[in-house]
């Protein structure tokens, strides 16, 4: 006995341990960062769209009933991909490139109710894909390719009421195309090519109230598709198609292109927009209407009603007579002001434009006289003075005062440098080998400057 109450008491605390596990995860989801979480018309909704997504998985929160993936790159659904949704209510999948659905792939989503399919590349759909999709009211298929329809239900559900089949390429219905969908309310059928058109496919659907076959391959001296036209007229509320079959009268073909003749047309004119649109606004069309109106009554009928609505009548023409005034001084107090800042606008241009040009001028005039007077100036300068400023310049640049090389040694120095007798050739020589020497240091420290002339 102790033993049973131990492994009683050890499974309550594993299924409490479990539910706070499952709490705990349930919490911690969170609104996946590529999608959007919102609550739309009391239902919580998660919008995925327009984020390139190659498959279904979104990591979405389990509790979504509004799922949005239209817009994406996803090319096939298949059964796992939305087996824990069960809360789905609204699913839209449109815009992507879908080519395949499995069979199973929406048989969990107990309580769907709408679906949007269109703009996708699906050719077929399993027949029995929304067997269990029992509150599945509106499914919309538009923008396929349903090329190859056979003589069997495109799908079969008890449920569905909205059906659009638009812009799917459908060439002809057959007989049990919509056998299996007998709830059936509305159906698009709009641009596709079908050019016959039957009885049998439509008389199965015995709530149908609105049908609508605009823009196919339709001919208008079809004498078949007229027939079913007439039919059709007596079974459902809102039929619609090309105005040719709904005519009492039969047409032989349609008009395809309707020109006017050149020798008939009237040329343009200009045309007042007060012909067209009225020149009076509304406010003083409503002032004139509510001028024009008068109210009296008369004392001796003891009318406390007329009377009273009279009064509220006065009063009413009284205040809307003060509005209207104000109104009108209102706008003429904005046009004033919108003029004046017009006429500011264009003097503080004006202005601006000729302080411009003002010290535009003075500063050009300004630059060519200090140049003009400058050039003047090196005109006027001596030539000695700027050979002597020139010399100045190399002198100071070269740094060779120290040196001494531009003196020529004294002669007492050359004297006493003399160790022996030398001739007086050998002394010219000398010294012309020493001013050759002086020289080259000279042009070679001074870069080659022109020749320095002594004064000797």
């Amino acid at each position: 006995l102790k033993s049973l109450v131990v492994s009683l008491v050890l499974s309550a605390f594993a299924v409490i341990a479990s539910a706070a596990a499952d709490h705990d995860g349930a919490v911690a989801k969170v609104c996946p960062k590529l999608c959007t979480c919102d609550i739309v018309e009391g239902l919580k909704r998660a919008d995925c769209s327009h984020e390139n997504l190659i498959n279904p998985y979104t990591d979405v929160p389990t509790g979504v009933e509004i799922l949005d993936l239209s817009i994406n790159k996803i090319s096939a659904i298949e059964d796992d991909d939305f087996k824990d949704y069960t809360n789905l209510v609204k699913l839209f999948l449109s815009e992507n490139s879908i080519q395949s659905i499995s069979l199973n792939a929406f048989s969990t989503m107990r309580n769907l109710e709408i679906l949007d399919l269109s703009h996708n590349r699906l050719q077929r759909l399993h027949e029995n894909m929304f067997e269990y999709n029992e509150k599945l009211v509106d499914l919309n298929l538009s923008n396929n390719n349903f090329m190859t329809l056979y003589n069997q239900p495109l799908l079969i559900s008890s449920s569905i009421m909205h059906l659009d089949l638009s812009d799917c390429k459908i060439p002809q219905l057959y007989e049990r195309t919509f056998a299996g969908m007998p709830a059936l309310r509305t159906l698009e059928l709009t641009n596709n090519v079908m050019i016959t058109l039957a009885k049998e496919p439509l008389g199965q659907l015995k709530n149908l109230r609105v049908l609508n076959l605009l823009d196919n391959q339709w001919k208008c001296d079809s004498e078949s598709v007229r027939a079913t036209v007439n039919w059709l007229r007596k079974r459902v509320s809102s039929l619609q198609i090309e105005q040719c079959f709904l005519s009492p009268f039969k047409s032989k073909a349609m008009f395809e292109k309707i020109e006017l003749d050149p020798r008939q047309q009237v040329p343009r004119q200009e045309v007042s927009i007060d012909q067209v649109w009225g020149g009076s606004s509304t406010t003083e069309k409503y002032w004139n209407s509510l001028q024009d109106k008068t109210c009296s009554y008369n004392d001796a009928q003891r009318d406390p009603e007329r009377k009273q609505t009279c009064e509220d009548f006065i009063e009413c023409q009284k205040r809307f007579s003060e509005l209207y005034h104000a109104f009108l001084a209102k706008v003429d107090k904005q046009g004033q002001a919108n003029k004046f800042n017009h006429q500011l606008a264009v003097t503080l241009l004006t202005c601006g434009v000729f302080i411009g040009v003002l010290f535009g001028s003075f500063f050009t005039y300004s630059l060519l006289y200090l140049a003009k007077k400058c050039r003047k100036s090196d005109d006027e300068r001596p030539p000695s003075a700027t050979m002597r400023q020139l010399r100045r310049e190399f002198r100071e640049r070269n740094n060779f005062e120290h040196s001494r090389l531009n003196e020529s040694p004294p002669p007492d120095q050359l004297s006493r440098r003399t160790t022996t007798n030398l001739t007086p050739q050998e002394l010219s020589q000398i010294y012309r080998n020493h001013e050759h020497t002086r020289q080259f240091l000279v042009d070679l420290f001074s870069k080659r400057q022109p020749r320095y002339v002594r004064n000797n």
